[in-house]
């Protein structure tokens, strides 16, 4: 009996005394790469010259870092945990960290960092962004790039690149026509992607001047619409000065003074002021209907007034023309503000509008209003970016949102030194030597603050297209740039990484397209309001507006007039 129970016990516990052998031979390699076969592929990464942007740190640095966290003893891979804290069965078990992307496990995979100066002894240099690699273009292409243009061409502008009318005289019936038009499409279509290129640079570099000058313009056509409501409500208003306002709204973006003489406006004012005069009510009301909104101002108005001989082109940069074949000289998109203020204040000064001009003059308090929601709008695609690049790991302040933040604060100062400029009257009559002086100082801040936003927007987006950003200092925060004791990572796809997408990402992108749903809606806002009183043009009254705040502003409009 003692027998059989000696036996039964034994075989009860044999299975356990045999697993610590099953388990080291089950877990026994004679090396490094039998353990972890993607380590295989270490040897055929070709490092030539990281200087040149030839590293690739999610790749051939990765798999380093784990060669090096893991030795073989006595014929058993165990972890040194060097630069991953993960068993062999762990690591195993898991999605492999180097090179990984989501696969829709949000645990993702572990996380593989080394110290800065080991980072920088074995992976110097540089990732360039690779050809071959369709997701680093792919991405910023169409997350970029395509938005980016897409939003600039549309903003208006003076001039735009030459393209010499001869790169398309070509007769594609002869055989040397057929031969040289391929030589002539590529030139033109560069000498395009060249003109668009320098606008984009353009719209990144003057970014906060033109929203200030853009809130400027909303300002006064928001007041001057007010002011017209209330006259027409009062009867105090003529209609051939209702036209008067109607078309300083809708042309107040011409250069007032181009093609004037001395103290005389110039001609956009004489050809809209004579056509108001000469024009019965109901031509008025036609010519200032609806779709006349539609078009860009100097179009508009030669719509209106009829074509006429260009006698002198408005001047523009070598080698470039005029946006428009036109007679008139549209404002740039940073002075477009100031240029819709001389029309109002031309308006006040030479007709007895019912004190106009004290409607149309821009206080102090209007100028903190303006400034501020400037700002604002500058600071909210900033700060979204921002918050993207600053909690993509690692956490902090590194190249990508230290860029963003530079670029902000030289938009800022540039908005302010725009507002001086305004306040000054464009330094149009600088003549004392302390004006000259204000005047050269201004320039100087201006030209500095523009090329330091020139060089964190588009040279910060071209370091981040080209792959510059991705090197060892880059992911260390700004504070440790000096010191240079941080940690690089290495891997990619980590849980952090994907807790953090989910958390930023998704309310970034909602916040972005509902700020550029208000941006349209606050221009429908103007136009229908537009379009309001030029139905109600040729009536003795105007009904209540249906906009809003509209009925708040009409009593602080009355308490001025």
């Amino acid at each position: 009996m003692a027998s059989h129970q000696k036996w039964a016990k034994l075989a009860f516990a044999l299975p356990f005394l045999c697993l610590p052998a099953l388990y080291a031979q089950n877990n026994s390699f004679s090396s490094v790469e039998e353990a972890f076969p993607q380590l295989d592929s270490l040897n055929s990464f070709q490092i030539e010259n990281p200087k040149l942007g030839t590293q690739d740190f999610n790749g051939y640095c990765c798999f380093l870092a784990i060669n090096a966290s893991f030795t073989v003893i006595n014929d058993s891979v165990v972890p040194l945990r060097l630069f991953i804290d993960e068993s062999v069965e762990g690591l195993r078990s898991k999605q492999w960290p180097c090179q990984a992307s989501f696969e829709g496990d949000k645990a993702g995979a572990p996380v593989v960092s080394a110290p800065y100066e080991w980072v920088n002894a074995n992976c110097p240099g540089w990732n360039r962004s690779q050809g071959s690699s369709l997701d680093d273009w792919a991405q910023l292409f169409v997350g970029f790039l395509l938005p980016a243009v897409a939003f600039c061409l549309i903003v208006p502008r003076q001039q735009e690149l030459r393209v010499p009318p001869r790169l398309f005289d070509v007769e594609l019936n002869r055989v040397s026509g057929l031969l040289s038009s391929p030589f002539l499409a590529i030139t033109a279509g560069v000498l395009s992607a060249a003109d668009t290129l320098y606008w984009l640079g353009a719209v990144f570099t003057f970014a906060g001047p033109m929203v200030l000058s853009g809130i400027y313009e909303a300002h006064l056509d928001k007041r001057l619409l007010l002011f017209l409501r209330v006259k027409i409500q009062n009867g105090r208003l003529s209609r051939t000065d209702r036209a008067r306002i109607l078309f300083a709204i809708l042309m107040g973006n011409l250069d007032l003074h181009w093609e004037g003489t001395g103290s005389d406006l110039g001609q956009a004012w004489k050809d809209t002021q004579g056509l108001v005069s000469k024009l019965d009510t109901t031509e008025q009301n036609v010519l200032l209907g609806k779709d006349n909104m539609e078009g860009n101002n100097p179009n508009t108005l030669e719509g209106i007034v009829g074509s006429r001989a260009i006698e002198r082109p408005y001047p523009t940069f070598p080698g470039f023309d005029p946006t428009y074949a036109t007679g008139y000289k549209p404002a740039w998109m940073w002075n477009r503000g100031s240029s819709k203020q001389h029309w109002a204040d031309a308006l006040a000064k030479h007709y007895d509008m019912d004190d106009l001009e004290s409607v149309v003059v821009t206080r102090r308090q209007d100028w903190t209003k303006i400034t501020i929601l400037s700002l604002f709008l500058l600071f909210a695609p900033c700060l979204l970016a921002f918050i993207v690049s600053y909690y993509t790991p690692f956490v902090g302040l590194g190249c990508r949102s230290f860029t963003f933040m530079m670029y902000y604060i030289f938009q800022v100062v540039l908005i302010f030194l725009w507002i001086w400029k305004y306040a000054e009257d464009h330094f149009s009559n600088a003549r004392s030597v302390a004006q000259q002086r204000r005047k050269h100082v201004w320039f100087g801040c201006s030209v500095f603050c523009a090329a330091m936003a020139l060089f964190f927007g588009i040279g910060g987006t071209l370091m981040q297209l080209i792959g510059v950003y991705r090197n060892s200092v880059c992911v260390l925060p700004t504070w440790q740039w000096i010191s240079k004791k941080g940690f690089v990572e290495l891997s990619s796809n980590s849980e952090l990484a994907i807790r953090l997408a989910e958390d930023t990402w998704l309310p970034v992108g909602v916040t972005g397209s509902c700020f550029l749903g208000f941006g349209w809606w606050y221009n429908m806002y103007l136009r229908l309001h537009f379009d309001e009183l030029v139905d109600a043009f040729d009536e003795e009254s105007v009904g209540p507006s249906t906009f809003m705040h509209a009925k708040e502003d009409v009593p602080r409009i009355k308490d001025e007039v």
